[in-house]
């Protein structure tokens, strides 16, 4: 959960976030961009938690979807 969050968290709400508590805007603007660089490679690696297939492209789209509207 962030900022009360627990879905739709958005690049947005990170930069809202970080200007309510008085961050640079570049070190704002940096962080989600360096977030989500570094937690892409976790998506393929759900293939090794050997789940159902259904469950794996489910978890696999959901962290994709939930990476590029941070990316964005």
């Amino acid at each position: 959960m962030f900022d009360g969050r627990n879905d739709t968290l958005s690049r947005k709400h990170f930069l809202e976030f970080g200007q309510r508590f008085g961050l640079a805007k570049p070190a704002i603007e940096a962080r989600p961009d360096r977030m989500t660089e570094r937690a892409r490679p976790f998506v393929a690696a759900v293939a090794r938690l050997d789940l159902e297939a259904k469950r794996e492209r489910q978890l696999r789209d959901l962290m994709a979807t939930r990476l590029d509207a941070i990316a964005e």
